[in-house]
């Protein structure tokens, strides 16, 4: 929150050692380093999910379904430029920037996370296959995102 708050302008201190910290810090780049950050998280919670399904345990496996889906969504701002760590402005920061991030893409994430389910296995295939579009979206507004993508590798929904 702090960087957030220094990249954005905003500081306790005076300005010259607000800047400072800016140029030292690189807050400039924050977004970058939150969009990785969120997108190694959503892949952990969605792989999470993926091991929880054949269980038949639908509540943990939704529960983290939602919680992949608010890393999803943190990760796509982030690489639209958006750092403001508060998950109450997030879907508004979204419709704010479908014109760079895509309605078609705004409207199916804010479906899922906004839709109560009642299939568990069709949740968890919509959710999958959103996470990769939305992944191709975000490598797309911040490359730098594109080696993180590699590492955390495809999920692979049969396992």
């Amino acid at each position: 929150m702090l960087l957030h708050e220094l990249r954005g302008g905003y500081g306790l201190l005076n300005s010259s050692i607000a800047q400072a910290w800016q140029e030292n810090l690189r807050v400039d780049r924050l977004h970058c380093y939150l969009a990785v950050l969120f997108l190694l998280r959503h892949r952990a919670r969605l792989r999470s999910a993926l091991t929880y399904a054949p269980d038949g345990d639908a509540e943990t496996t939704q529960w983290m379904l939602r919680e992949s889906l608010e890393e999803l969504l943190a990760m796509l701002l982030a690489s639209a430029g958006e750092t403001n760590p508060r998950k109450r402005w997030h879907l508004k920061l979204l419709r704010s920037r479908e014109k760079v991030i895509g309605v078609d893409i705004s409207d199916r994430l804010v479906n899922l996370l906004c839709v109560s389910r009642g299939d568990t296995d069709e949740y968890l295939n919509l959710v999958v296959a959103l996470a990769d579009d939305v992944i191709g979206v975000a490598v797309g507004l911040c490359p730098e995102l594109r080696a993180a993508a590699e590492i955390a590798g495809p999920v692979n929904r049969t396992a």
